[in-house]
């Protein structure tokens, strides 16, 4: 199994990230780091697009995100 961890603070060497990161590491399993605020990530438009088919039409980093957590 593998662990993600999800950083969204925005500051160079913020302390949550350093310490997701560190949980990580300490679980002994594989994991992968995420940091959404190095995403260009917009905000949802309300528009619905995604209904049908759970993809988002903005074009933008979020869906990779919502893959690699698949």
């Amino acid at each position: 199994m593998q662990a993600i961890g999800i950083s969204s603070s925005g500051r160079d060497g913020a302390y949550s990230r350093m310490i997701v990161q560190d949980i990580l590491e300490e679980s002994g399993a594989e994991y992968e780091m995420i940091d959404l605020a190095a995403l260009g990530i917009k905000g949802c438009l309300g528009c619905l697009m995604c209904a049908g088919d759970n993809t988002c039409v903005q074009g933008d980093d979020f869906q990779g995100v919502v893959d690699r957590i698949q």
